[in-house]
């Protein structure tokens, strides 16, 4: 089976159905795998650290992403869940550089190692 047809498709109306979908799709196993590890460091971290705030932020982030994928991506099937990775990513520096205290710029730190290696 083609999951690719449950992706978002910009512009499209029936594409819309993507948005709560393609981040639960993807292209390979390799993808799958970058995706998976960066996305249980990225969730964990800020669940651990920031709880009421990264509730709020987590079905913003999944539903931004895909909504701005759908608004402004090229005419191309999208999916996959890189777009709630990097604004994970964005969030947990964010808070990061406005808290500046030990708990946060460990966090911070800790997601990039984990992320970028």
């Amino acid at each position: 089976m083609d999951f690719a047809q449950f992706g978002i498709r910009p512009t499209q109306v029936d594409g819309l159905y993507g948005v709560m979908l393609a981040p639960l799709i993807h292209g390979s196993w390799s993808h799958l795998a970058s995706n998976s590890v960066a996305l249980l460091v990225l969730e964990t971290a800020p669940l651990f650290g920031y709880p009421r705030s990264a509730k709020i932020v987590l079905p913003i982030l999944y539903l931004g992403t895909g909504l701005c994928v759908w608004f402004f991506a090229r005419p191309v099937t999208h999916y996959g869940a890189s777009g709630l990775t990097f604004g994970m990513m964005f969030f947990v520096f964010t808070i990061g550089a406005i808290r500046w205290d030990r708990q946060a710029i460990a966090l911070s730190m800790l997601v990039f190692f984990f992320t970028v290696a």
